[in-house]
């Protein structure tokens, strides 16, 4: 694990300095596997009796994916650039989402959320398929572009940067998108955001 931070140290610092617009492909698969360990210890610092999204087996297959230097399984990442600040925060919050057929069983998907001064990362992951299927990979067509291997270089839009406070607040927003709650808006992107190779 030390060697993915000291990976990820050189492409995330001049992010969080405001210096860097672009995140090439690889390393956008990068932030991901770092974001996916992040939010592997988030999870696992719930408290007894709280929801978790995951399961020993989906753990396993994020954290193989770290390893293996690959992009990690039913988890999406975004990039969010923020307005110049001295702020650093971590926030992980988990939404349940039911399905018709099964009121009575809900299922459980995580948000996470890194702030390192001008840069925000948020990123979802659900261990049951159906919940990846049929909410999170719709609602990835609506909402601002992932760091996805399809993509090409991410652009970030300095000039529609977020507020810290709407920053904190996007790790929440990304998850009532997905569990479905009626006033939630997707954050917004300029469509050049993410760009298909």
């Amino acid at each position: 694990m030390s060697q993915l931070e000291e990976r990820v140290k050189p492409i995330l610092w001049p992010l969080a300095q405001g210096k860097t617009a672009v995140i090439t492909r690889d390393e956008g698969a990068i932030i991901a596997q770092w974001m996916a360990k992040t939010a592997l210890i988030l999870e696992s610092s719930t408290p007894p009796g709280e929801a978790k999204a995951q399961d020993d087996v989906h753990n396993f297959n994020v954290m193989n994916a770290a390893i293996a230097n690959t992009y990690p399984v039913q988890f999406a990442t975004w990039a969010f650039p923020v307005v110049p600040n001295e702020a650093t925060q971590m926030r992980s919050k988990v939404g349940t989402v039911f399905f018709g057929d099964h009121q009575c069983a809900g299922h459980h998907v995580r948000a996470s959320l890194v702030q390192i001064r001008e840069i925000a990362i948020c990123s979802v992951h659900a261990a049951d398929r159906r919940v990846w299927e049929e909410r999170v990979e719709p609602f990835l067509a609506v909402a601002a572009p992932a760091l996805f291997p399809e993509y090409g270089d991410f652009h970030l839009h300095r000039d529609e940067a977020y507020s810290v406070d709407r920053a904190n607040a996007l790790a929440l927003d990304l998850l009532r998108g997905i569990v479905g709650e009626p006033t939630f808006y997707p954050p917004a992107a300029s469509p050049e955001s993410g760009t298909p190779a």
